[in-house]
């Protein structure tokens, strides 16, 4: 029994290894048998027979369509899953089951049929948290959250009702950072496109964070802080001045200005808002010659202005993997909870920090203030009558002000924390919401407590990081991104030709004749056009300028549809009107590389272009 057990479990990890239940933890679980001594079968499921209840359960799967991503709570009876791949052919779907014993057992079910399914994902263990939120990462955009559906395994949500609320939250929590995010990405998606295309050339002159995370592995035994920007920093800042080189000093851009005032030089410096174009510390060589990670859609003025090492990341772009997999480099990606805070906490928890000290970091507004000192010039009080302001609790046990994104903000730390059983989080805040998880402790006492080692100088070391790109290819790859740039008129062509293929389709359906090989041929030709749009790197660059148009195009379609007509009628209306906003942010993108290509020729004769 327990080698079909294991070879089923080796296959599926040759289709899921990054949410597979760690190797060691699953032989324990096997070699302890409790899976034989389960006693509550009949909890979720018949002893009599299960075709009936399992297919009343998949009728909530009729309308599907084949780009869902259907989550489900539990395994269950195996029946279940059995019945459910065959209706849902295309659908991703991932499986939460809270107890491994549960996941041996169905694996030693008649499950051959199921392990075939390439789109089927089983998480379990005590990493399952972390793996769902990784999953939804990966499945769920603004683009397809429509087609998200939750199910539950009949009794599971009684039999484990704890982890079904974790489970829900992590989901809620997604699909609110993504309405969060796309919101953020529409405001600032002029400014977002002039820095892509300005920023492009100087990622290919410096590294990646993964260059940075070889850097600094020489020294993750040592405490590292971040410097937020929120209103208790004035507080406790000035500590740091008697620990430099003792602890690794992260600081938020907002945080720079407070820190030159008290005379403190960070080590590092995060900058990922598009908007930021100066800051006033920067304007001082020492600061502006400190390393930075910044994002491919950083201010470019401010990128163009700093003179020490840059480490970019890329998030999750399309033409930039592209980019990677031609030139055989590793592009890692931050995670992120949308603030910048949260991208520092991100890069120092995967680089392998294991104490990790918070200042300024308020996620709220105690005093109705926004930030510190010298954060931002001429900044009053909120009013709180005036926005959308509630109360969470603080770190005294008291209430303190916030808003819907600070509390986003939050929630990611608390979710990470959970995840890492190894690592130490230390609130030194003095201030603001209580992050869950955290330790509590003044600023004061935990530099005594951590700053235990010899100084470094931590700048040097980064300092000496790899580039991306050696010198003598950076030049060959700056021209094979011009030649995709200056090649745009294809792609252009390409659409345009393309919505011919959706007014056949329409003209065939009319007629009646969508059984014919015309209309099937017709349909074939729209899905490699949608394809081509999917995965060309030239569509990855021109959608970045409809991201406003394609949102209203997809907001605008229905989840799931009644029939074949309705689903002709929005296929086509949405097909044309899609390729109508690449067309135009295709032309949008040559003019804006036309002006990018002058500016940066004039700044230096000796560009590729």
């Amino acid at each position: 029994m327990e080698a079909q057990i294991y070879s089923r479990y080796k296959k599926i990890s040759g289709n899921q290894k990054r949410f597979l239940v760690d190797e060691s933890e699953f032989l324990e679980a096997v070699e302890q048998k409790r899976y034989y001594e389960s006693n509550e079968e009949y909890i979720f499921g018949s002893k009599v027979n299960m075709d009936y209840p399992t297919d009343v359960w998949c009728q909530q799967f009729e309308k599907v369509s084949h780009n869902a991503i259907i989550y489900i709570f539990g395994l269950g009876h195996f029946w279940y899953l059995k019945k459910l791949v065959k209706k849902v052919k295309y659908a991703v779907v991932v499986i939460y089951e809270p107890e491994i014993d549960n996941y041996i057992k169905f694996l030693n079910e008649d499950i051959d049929d199921v392990l075939e399914t390439k789109n089927l994902f089983l998480i379990t263990g005590k990493n399952r948290q972390k793996y769902l939120s990784k999953s939804l990462d990966v499945f769920l955009n603004y683009y397809n959250r429509k087609q998200l559906y939750i199910a539950n395994i009949p009794n599971y949500i009684k039999r484990y009702e704890e982890d079904y609320t974790i489970f829900s939250e992590i989901v809620r929590k997604k699909c609110d950072t993504i309405i969060f995010d796309k919101n953020t990405e529409i405001f600032h998606e002029k400014v977002q496109t002039s820095n892509y295309i300005n920023n492009i050339f100087t990622l290919v002159n410096e590294a990646g964070i993964g260059e940075l995370y070889e850097a600094v592995h020489n020294f993750v035994e040592y405490p590292a802080v971040i410097v937020s920007a929120g209103p208790s920093l004035d507080k406790n800042v000035k500590l740091l001045d008697g620990y430099k080189g003792r602890v690794f000093i992260v600081a938020v851009d907002a945080a720079l200005n407070t820190l030159k005032r008290n005379h403190i030089l960070p080590d590092l410096i995060v900058t990922m808002d598009p908007k930021f174009e100066e800051i006033d510390a920067l304007e001082d060589k020492d600061y502006n010659r400190l390393p930075m990670v910044v994002n491919i859609i950083s201010g470019h003025r401010l990128l163009e202005h700093h003179e020490g090492r840059k480490f970019f990341d890329i998030q999750h772009d399309y033409f930039l993997h592209h980019i990677s997999e031609v030139y055989k480099i590793v592009l890692p990606v931050l995670a992120t909870g949308g603030s910048v805070a949260n991208s520092a906490f991100s890069f120092l928890e995967s680089a392998g920090f294991k104490n990790i000290i918070l200042i300024g970091q308020d996620l709220g507004y105690p005093g109705n203030k926004l930030h510190a000192s010298d954060a931002f010039n001429n900044e009053g009080l909120i009013e709180e009558e005036y926005g959308n302001y509630y109360y969470v609790e603080d770190i005294y046990g008291g209430k303190v002000l916030t808003e819907k994104n600070m509390d986003l903000y939050r929630l990611w730390f608390e979710d990470i924390i959970k995840e890492q059983d190894d690592l130490n989080v230390i609130d030194s805040t003095e201030g603001g919401a209580l992050i869950h998880g955290t330790t509590i402790l003044p600023l004061k006492e935990a530099l005594e407590r951590y700053c235990i080692y010899d100084s470094k100088n931590f700048v040097e070391i980064i300092n000496h990081a790899r580039y991306l790109f050696d010198a003598n290819k950076r030049e060959n790859v700056q021209e094979y991104i011009t030649q995709i740039y200056e090649s745009i008129d294809i792609a252009i062509r390409k659409l345009s030709q393309g919505k011919k293929y959706y007014n056949r389709l329409e003209e065939l359906y009319r007629k009646g004749q969508e059984n014919t090989i015309q209309f099937t041929k017709t349909l074939d030709k729209i899905r490699d056009l949608v394809y081509y749009v999917d995965n060309d790197p030239q569509m990855a660059l021109i959608s970045q300028y409809a991201v406003r148009e394609r949102t209203d195009v997809i907001d605008g379609m229905e989840a799931s549809v009644n029939n074949q007509k309705q689903e002709i009628s929005m296929l086509v209306e949405t097909g044309r009107r899609l390729l109508d906003a690449y067309v135009l942010a295709g032309n949008k993108l040559k003019e804006e590389w036309k002006n990018t290509v002058i500016k940066r020729g004039q700044e230096n004769e000796n560009l590729i272009y």
